[in-house]
């Protein structure tokens, strides 16, 4: 016959409160660990994305600020800016200059400029800003 020494019927409580808090303490390291990746890789996409902006902002004013001559519709591969290639590997530099359709627009070209890069995520859309010119340089509607 085997006696209870301590008296005691509390005997190993505290091996199981100890296995808890170390199970309570490892879960929550997992999801604070997911969420610091989570939260750089939004932030990654974010300085993408915004470093595409500033490069489309740049191309279209270089392009509004050329002769209206120069300006042909059509759509052509700009030379995309080395410190935007460091940011974004693959990324492509496209604008498009058409001629307005409608009476509001007649006589006016939009000048479009689109960053494109390889997505990693469906997510990833490309960067298009636009501006109407007229023969003069001045903004158009």
């Amino acid at each position: 016959m085997i006696r209870n020494r301590g008296g005691s019927k509390r005997a190993g409580l505290l091996l199981m409160d100890a296995a808890c808090g170390l199970f309570i303490l490892g879960a929550a390291g997992l999801l604070i660990t997911n969420m610091i990746g989570t939260v750089a890789r939004a932030r990654r996409a974010s300085d993408i994305r915004q470093s595409a902006l500033q490069a489309a902002a740049n191309q279209l004013e270089r392009l509004s600020a050329q002769p209206w001559d120069q300006l042909t519709p059509g759509e052509r591969e700009l030379t995309s800016p080395p410190e935007l290639s460091s940011v974004i590997p693959g990324v492509s530099v496209w604008a498009r200059i058409s001629e307005g359709a409608s009476p509001d627009t007649e006589g006016l070209r939009q000048v479009e400029v689109e960053v494109r890069w390889p997505p990693a995520k469906p997510a990833h859309r490309p960067v298009t800003l636009f501006t109407w010119l007229g023969p003069h340089g001045r903004p158009g509607p």
